[in-house]
């Protein structure tokens, strides 16, 4: 399957960011890995290998920032949350939130979008009685007065981030009967996750469709899926070690 990637990816007419980058090579192990520096200096209409339905999302770097799409049918394909009746999204960044909004929508839900005043938001979550919470660190630190003072635990709750978590995040266990810590990027979209309810220590695991590899001590990953931008040998900022 990758070298099926790497072909069409390569082969592709439109979008010649990764040919420019492969100077014409095609096996997997010998190409070069990808940052976000490579990412943020080209444009958009070099990296587009797909068509269709989709968002933009403005990613900051380093003081400047570049345009990440998603296909809508690929978002549907992230596991950004657990499906229930009451779904709420509270990320810090705008443009994740919106894009988790899109996918509870694409599985038939309307989720409440937390505000940035997080004693409002905490008033919308317990007026509406949310049961699922889809977040971030920063943004649950502002939500867990509330939700440690919940009657119920809520039925799933989902955090994103883009390395993996600080000891204090056991703490969370008790929040909701599912607890799954994501490791992702605006670019990447999801690599790994780890399961609270299970670990005692932050130790991930690979989600389907990604192929890992080690750089300086770092995961690389390669996303199988049939993304707007492909994912090959991209050189993520989480520790190799930490991820199974």
């Amino acid at each position: 399957m990758i070298q099926s990637l790497i072909q069409r990816t390569a082969a592709h007419t439109g979008a010649d960011f990764y040919r420019t980058l492969w100077e014409g090579g095609s096996r997997f192990e010998y190409l070069p890995v990808v940052t976000r520096d490579d990412f943020a200096r080209v444009p958009l209409s070099r990296r587009r290998y797909k068509e269709g339905k989709s968002m933009l999302k403005i990613v900051p770097h380093d003081g400047r920032a570049f345009f990440s799409e998603w296909a809508f049918d690929d978002i549907a394909s992230e596991p950004w949350g657990v499906k229930t009746k009451r779904m709420m999204v509270d990320m810090v960044d705008a443009y994740e939130a919106i894009e988790k909004s899109v996918w509870c929508y694409e599985h038939g839900v309307v989720p409440l979008i937390g505000e940035p005043d997080p004693a409002i938001a905490a008033y919308e979550a317990q007026t509406l009685n949310i049961d699922s919470l889809i977040t971030d660190s920063v943004a649950l630190k502002r939500l867990y007065p509330y939700l440690s003072q919940r009657k119920e635990k809520l039925a799933a709750l989902t955090v994103i981030d883009e390395v993996p978590c600080e000891d204090d995040f056991f703490n969370y266990a008790a929040l909701a009967e599912s607890v799954r810590h994501i490791l992702a990027t605006p670019e990447v979209g999801a690599f790994a996750e780890m399961t609270l309810t299970h670990a005692k220590r932050a130790v991930y695991s690979l989600l389907p469709g990604i192929v890992g590899e080690e750089s300086d001590g770092v995961l690389v990953c390669t996303k199988l899926s049939n993304l707007v931008t492909p994912i090959i040998r991209y050189k993520t900022r989480c520790p190799f070690n930490a991820v199974l």
